[in-house]
């Protein structure tokens, strides 16, 4: 037996015998939801909703906070920002009650075609371990095949984003990432696989003590160890929050003999105090070399309050002075459009060779987020709604690592051939003996920036 409806239009439907009713609305309605109880909410393709953080937030107050109630929200991935793919990635990392489920192209029946008599399939490699084990049919493959040919015009990476493979694919060109996915999934399984965790805290002084705080802005993958050389690499953010982000500072800690990534710190806190935290952290570090961004205007404050504090062991660039017509020294690292290119590129190899260990998840979460984004200017950054100040620490402490290295031989050499008899002749800070300016003891290496 049927229910009949009490009031019935194309977009409501009202039950006599409960009061009880579903309705459609769309998402550029004028205060849907207002004034409603909402016991079921479904809200579809919400990654194009034109002000999704305003309109989810009122239709949400809506919907009673007990048992008997539920929310739906599903979409096709649109970019890597914005309401819904916040809402996944925070679901996908256990920090809200939502249950991210993803539903690949292949999965579903609809997305079969009969094979053509002597079908060879292409077979990209990202397809070929689902195809082995029988979760793709030859059905699916000749679709696919079909569609991006006809429907795409022969491109892969279109198809890519509107039948996703992977959750990453749904929200990322494949041709625009900077670095690879395979290689950073890979890498975040090791970090699994190895239980590799940060111990979370921070540094007080005096004494330099790390404390222990789950939570907390500096993580610890390895604290240091007497003899071992250390770079820094920072990028200074304002420390202004508006609206719901906040303006990041981000530092790095590198190995300079394995290239591993010891220490993590990031935090929104005003220049100044960020300052007192580096050189915290690069007193515990062995006086490790710190490398801050001077773009902007920001990172000048912390380099000059650096060196007014007393911390000599910082990183100077080579530059021209066309008044004197001689080059000079000058504090901190100068990102402009070909020195960002010099850095990510160094990055990106040094990520895919294995010079750098990446240990912190979400620097390799930026990572994924850090693409082409456009081809007529030529400009690289974090993709709309992403960061990259995670990104960008870590390329400009592995290119400072990049300088150090020989100079560091070089110096530790020479200290051996003096005295070879003597444990304290291999320095473990020798950037120390004239302001961090070790580079100027050894013109012929020729590293500057």
């Amino acid at each position: 037996m049927g229910i009949a409806p009490e009031y019935f239009t194309k977009f409501e439907v009202q039950f006599a015998h409960n009061g009880s009713g579903l309705r459609i609305s769309s998402a550029e309605s004028a205060e849907p939801g207002r004034g409603e109880t909402l016991n079921f909410l479904h809200l579809s393709e919400a990654a194009f909703y034109p002000d999704a953080d305003s309109l989810v937030k009122a239709l949400l107050e809506a919907v009673p906070k007990n048992e008997g109630t539920a929310v739906f929200v599903e979409s096709t991935g649109k970019e890597p920002s914005g309401y819904f793919y916040d809402l996944w990635t925070q679901a996908t990392q256990g920090l809200v009650d939502y249950e991210p489920l993803f539903f690949p192209w292949y999965e579903h029946e609809e997305y079969r075609m009969p094979v053509p008599d002597g079908y060879e399939p292409v077979i990209p490699d990202a397809l070929a371990p689902l195809v082995q084990s029988g979760k793709i049919p030859l059905e699916a493959l000749a679709w696919r095949e079909w569609v991006i040919r006809n429907d795409f015009m022969g491109d892969d990476a279109a198809f890519s984003q509107e039948y996703p493979t992977t959750p990453e694919d749904a929200f990322y060109r494949p041709d625009a990432r900077l670095f690879s996915p395979e290689a950073i999934r890979a890498r975040m399984k090791e970090l699994d696989d190895n239980n590799i965790a940060p111990t979370e805290g921070f540094l007080v002084d005096p004494g330099h003590r790390f404390i222990r705080q789950p939570g907390e802005r500096l993580h610890v993958y390895k604290p240091p160890e007497p003899g071992r050389t250390y770079v820094i690499g920072a990028d200074v953010g304002s420390g202004v929050v508006v609206g719901r982000e906040g303006d990041y500072s981000s530092a790095d800690v590198i190995d300079v003999a394995t290239g591993e990534q010891v220490a993590h710190f990031h935090a929104i806190m005003e220049p100044g105090v960020f300052a007192v935290e580096l050189k915290l952290l690069g007193e515990w570090y062995n006086n490790a070399l710190i490398a801050v961004e001077i773009t902007g205007g920001h990172g000048l404050s912390v380099v000059t309050t650096l060196r007014d504090m007393g911390y000599m062991a910082l990183y100077r660039r080579k530059t021209y002075d066309r008044t004197t017509q001689q080059w000079v020294d000058k504090l901190g690292w100068h990102t402009s459009k070909s020195t960002k290119k010099l850095i990510i590129d160094g990055l990106r190899a040094d990520f895919r060779n294995g010079q750098v260990v990446i240990n912190e998840r979400a620097t390799l979460q930026e990572m994924l987020t850090f693409v082409k984004l456009s081809d007529k200017v030529d400009q690289m950054g974090a993709a709309p709604g992403a960061k990259d100040d995670r990104v960008m620490s870590l390329a400009i402490a592995a290119q400072a690592r990049r300088e150090a290295a020989p100079a560091i031989a070089v110096v530790q050499q020479s200290a051996v051939s003096a005295q070879p008899n003597t444990e304290q002749s291999q320095e473990p800070n020798p950037w120390r003996r004239r302001r961090g300016d070790f580079r100027r003891q050894h013109p012929e290496l020729g590293v500057y920036a």
